[in-house]
């Protein structure tokens, strides 16, 4: 959790994704190092692996009886902007009605039902020079007490992760969650490929998925 203070985000988003991007890749160097310590079968063959990232290997999956070529894990931290470009926000109710003509729509998005705050508002990133410009005029104008940068897990901005930003900005903090599920095709790794618009996004139950994406990590196999 951080101050708006003087910060640009249209500045910053990008500072993010470059300033956190490295540590998660040292975090998936350690965890593929334990994984293949521990003597999975490699193109058929027992032998290990190195941990850190920087080749390309096939790998045998007993289960499904077939081999798949795992890529490198690219390590230019620009290839990793599509998590910010496509961020999913949460924007407190004070922000929203100041800035409502930018925005659009109606408010979306209540904290727990009933006795929670309502009248925020929930959107994905789809401009993101402006809407970063936005959200840093929303931390001079005063609306917002504070920038939540939420990071979300392994199903993407779903479930708890779309509920923390209700809860948050239901609080008063504009709350941004980049999207890793975001991640282009083209790159070989994971990424859900079609992307819900805002206006296409079920946030009515609290309790429900908050799914915000057409079509499932389907790279993932």
């Amino acid at each position: 959790i951080c101050n708006f203070g003087s910060r640009h985000l249209v500045q910053a988003h990008l500072s993010f994704v470059a300033s956190t991007i490295q540590p998660l890749i040292e975090m998936k160097r350690t965890r593929m190092s334990l994984i293949f310590s521990m003597g999975l079968a490699v193109a058929g063959a027992q032998k290990c692996i190195s941990g850190d990232g920087q080749a390309a290997f096939d790998m045998y999956m007993p289960y499904h009886k077939k081999t798949v070529a795992v890529p490198a894990i690219p390590l230019n931290v620009t290839n990793y902007t599509y998590a910010a470009d496509n961020a999913m926000v949460s924007i407190p109710a004070k922000c929203y009605d100041m800035y409502q003509a930018k925005l659009g729509l109606t408010p979306n998005w209540n904290d727990r039902q009933p006795g929670g705050p309502k009248g925020m508002f929930y959107f994905r990133i789809s401009d993101p020079a402006n809407e970063y410009e936005m959200l840093s005029e929303m931390g001079q104008s005063g609306c917002a007490c504070g920038l939540v940068i939420l990071a979300h897990g392994t199903s993407g901005v779903t479930w708890q992760s779309g509920s923390y930003g209700a809860m948050l900005s239901g609080m008063g903090y504009v709350v941004i969650a980049p999207d890793s599920h975001a991640m282009p095709a083209s790159m070989g790794l994971k990424g859900v490929g079609k992307l819900k618009k805002t206006a296409d996004i079920a946030t009515a139950n609290y309790c429900g998925k908050l799914n915000p994406y057409e079509e499932t990590c389907g790279t993932w196999e």
